[in-house]
This record gives C-alpha cells, sequence and structure tokens, in this order.
C-alpha cells in the first residue's frame, strides 16, 4: 500500500510539474504576445508623431508658398504698373503732357507708310527765349503748358499733337479735318 501510494504522489508530482510547466508556457506566451502588442503600439505612435510632425512641417512650407506667392503678385502688380508709368514717360513730354519727339517722327513715319492724305502743322513761340530770360524758366515752362492745353482744347480730337522739344510743336491732322481747319 505504501507503494501504491508512493506510486501516486509520484503520479501527481509529475501532473503538477506538467501543469506547472504548461501555466509557465502560458505565461510566457502572453508575455511574448503582449510585448508584441506594446512594440506594435509604440511603433503606432512613431509613426503617428512622424506624420503630425510631417504634416506641421508641410503645413508650415504651404503658408511659406503661400505668402511668397502673394508678395510675388504684389510685386507683379507693382512692376505691371511701373512698366506702364515708364512706357508713358518714354513717350510723353514730362513738362506739357503731350507726346514726345520720337512719337511724333513715329506717327509721322506711320501716316507716310500708310499713303495718307494729312496736313503737318508745326509750331514754333517766337522770341521765347525772351520770355525764360525776362520772367525765368518757371514762367517759361508755364507758358508751355498753357500752349499744350489750349492745343488739347482748341484742336479736333483727331489731331495728334506733339512737343518737338523746346518751344517748338507739331500737329498731324487727317486730311479732311485740315481742310475745315
Amino acid at each position: 500500500e505504501e507503494r501504491a501510494r508512493n506510486a501516486e504522489l509520484a503520479q501527481e508530482k509529475a501532473m503538477a510539474e506538467i501543469n506547472l510547466l504548461a501555466e509557465q508556457r502560458r505565461l510566457q506566451l502572453i508575455y511574448l504576445v503582449a510585448a508584441g502588442v506594446l512594440i506594435a503600439l509604440i511603433l503606432l505612435a512613431w509613426r503617428y508623431a512622424t506624420a503630425r510632425r510631417l504634416y506641421r512641417m508641410l503645413s508650415e512650407q504651404n503658408r511659406l508658398v503661400l505668402e511668397q506667392a502673394a508678395q510675388l503678385s504684389l510685386a507683379n502688380e507693382q512692376l505691371r504698373e511701373q512698366s506702364e508709368k515708364l512706357l508713358v514717360a518714354s513717350v510723353t513730354d514730362g513738362l506739357t503732357g503731350l507726346r514726345n519727339r520720337s512719337q511724333a517722327m513715329e506717327r509721322l513715319s506711320a501716316r507716310l507708310a500708310a499713303d495718307e492724305d494729312f496736313a503737318v502743322l508745326l509750331i514754333d513761340i517766337d522770341h521765347f527765349k525772351q520770355i525764360n530770360d525776362r520772367f525765368g524758366h518757371p514762367v517759361g515752362d508755364a507758358v508751355l503748358q498753357q500752349l499744350a492745353s489750349r492745343f488739347r482744347e482748341g484742336l479736333p480730337d483727331v489731331a495728334e499733337t506733339f512737343r518737338m522739344g523746346g518751344e517748338e510743336f507739331m500737329v498731324l491732322l487727317p486730311a479732311a479735318q485740315a481742310r475745315q481747319q
């Protein structure tokens, strides 16, 4: 009976050891799965943080690009305005506002090339130097400005008036207008 009891105890001990090993393996598997899940969560959090950082960087770059685009648009508008002013200045006499000598020559050449009938009036203010010498250049400038204003008011709309230089002016009139004047 003692032998049977010893055999039974040995068998129980062996079963206990098998159960203990099984429990240890089950716990190891749980720890291994938990570690895998933890690593996966850490990697996911790292990827999320990286994505957020990249998104912030991209948003900042986008903001900078939009800001620079607005600055370029403003600069382009300023350049366009400046270009228009320079174009006007290049063809306009600064004192009288009439078109200048280079425009007169260009328009005269164009009319000649088109074989149009037209009249050319050349106007020179006699003794203008005496006005400048006696009253000064500001008064002489005012006289030239007043004369240009009178040309604009008194000549027909189709007349093209130019300041050739100094006190010399040229007016181009279509032939029909020239006959009426």
